[in-house]
């Protein structure tokens, strides 16, 4: 009897483990679309309990399960442990603020944020200097995927200005025309001029060429031909004229009366006063 008894009672036992006991087994439930909340309640019903790990899902919106570890329909013992993948959304990614940064530093505060370097572009700008990032696209927050490519336009600082020629042009309007294209003007010491009238430029610096917006460009403006006096030649020789007003800056035209046969300076012209350094001395010699 004694043995019976315990028979009984050892089956009763098994029977209890396995079917209420901890040895009972149990299948992981379906639980992908619920809520972290709601797949723990819903493992608790089924006596397992929850893990949760999170991951990026492209479908399964943020928050939502996305699916188990073991998966649903595995025979468990009650009281496991089922991992659920609770999603975290779509991976993306902001697109961070890149102006001003240099290219290298543009690339590594896209690198932080899991994006790349797409085409990079030059541009002239005025205010940005070289080398530094004048914008991007797409713009500053848009989220992206992982490795998703953004393009940088870097500056190449301000754009170069074709220097005017203003050579032979009155001040005023080479100033104006020099100003106008961005230059800055500044004037050197005025000088004379047999060919340029007095007010216009006779040289600028530089003559040609390109510079940076408000660089300068140096003018030299005409006082006019250099006036100096007229040597008296009458009554010398045709040569000691000729020397004389070749020496004091003019040059000599010579005109001859009856052939020139006494070889003397009657007359010039301009006789007396002063004229241009330069200019043509006439001499009657008879």
């Amino acid at each position: 009897m004694a043995l019976l008894l315990a028979a009984i009672v050892a089956a009763g036992g098994g029977w209890w483990w396995t079917r209420e006991g901890p040895g009972s087994k149990v299948l992981v439930p379906d639980v992908a679309g619920q809520s972290q909340q709601d797949a723990e309640a819903t493992l608790a019903q089924n006596d397992l309990s929850l893990t949760e790990q999170l991951a990026f899902d492209e479908k399964v919106p943020k928050g939502q399960a996305i699916t188990s570890n073991p998966p649903t329909g595995t025979e468990l013992s009650k009281g496991s442990e089922v991992t659920i993948v609770i999603s975290k959304g779509p991976e993306r990614y902001e697109v961070p603020g890149l102006d001003g940064k240099t290219t290298a530093e543009a690339t590594s505060a896209l690198k932080a944020e899991h994006l790349v370097v797409g085409t990079t572009t030059e541009a002239y700008d005025d205010t940005v200097p070289t080398g530094e990032v004048i914008s991007s696209t797409p713009a500053v927050g848009t989220e992206l995927k992982r490795d998703a490519t953004v393009d940088l336009v870097v500056s190449k600082g301000p754009e170069p200005i074709d220097v005017p020629s203003v050579t032979g042009k009155t001040a005023d309007t080479a100033t104006s025309t020099i100003e106008d294209a961005g230059l800055e003007v500044t004037k050197a010491e005025d000088a004379y001029s047999s060919s340029v009238p007095k007010g216009s430029v006779i040289s600028q610096t530089p003559p040609t060429g390109t510079l940076l917006p408000g660089e300068t460009v140096t003018l030299t403006l005409s006082k006019g031909p250099e006036m100096i006096a007229v040597p008296d030649v009458d009554g010398l020789s045709r040569a000691a004229a000729t020397k004389k007003l070749q020496d004091a800056g003019f040059k000599v035209s010579v005109q001859t009366f009856l052939g020139g046969v006494l070889d003397e300076v009657r007359a010039s012209r301009p006789s007396g006063g002063t004229a241009a350094k330069g200019s043509t001395v006439t001499i009657l010699v008879v």
